[in-house]
């Protein structure tokens, strides 16, 4: 998806993507750190870690749906 994006737009979409990296690897261990804080047991990090997997892979889902509708839309359709 990234590779798709030409121009100043390439640059845009590579730094929101090296970003959104960088949210998780900032978001999973403050959140593993406040579950520790509360009390919770040291297997409550493992779940938060699973649980933001399971949101980025939604994500990551959801946007290549979109790509697709999108570029299916783009395109005409020539019955042959």
């Amino acid at each position: 998806m990234v590779d798709d994006a030409h121009g100043l737009n390439s640059r845009l979409v590579r730094a929101t993507n090296t970003s959104s990296f960088n949210v998780g690897n900032t978001l999973g261990p403050a959140l593993g750190a406040v579950l520790l804080t509360t009390g919770h047991d040291y297997t409550a990090p493992a779940f938060v870690g699973a649980a933001l997997a399971l949101v980025a892979l939604a994500m990551g889902l959801a946007s290549r749906a979109a790509d697709r509708r999108e570029s299916a839309s783009e395109s005409p359709r020539v019955a042959l």
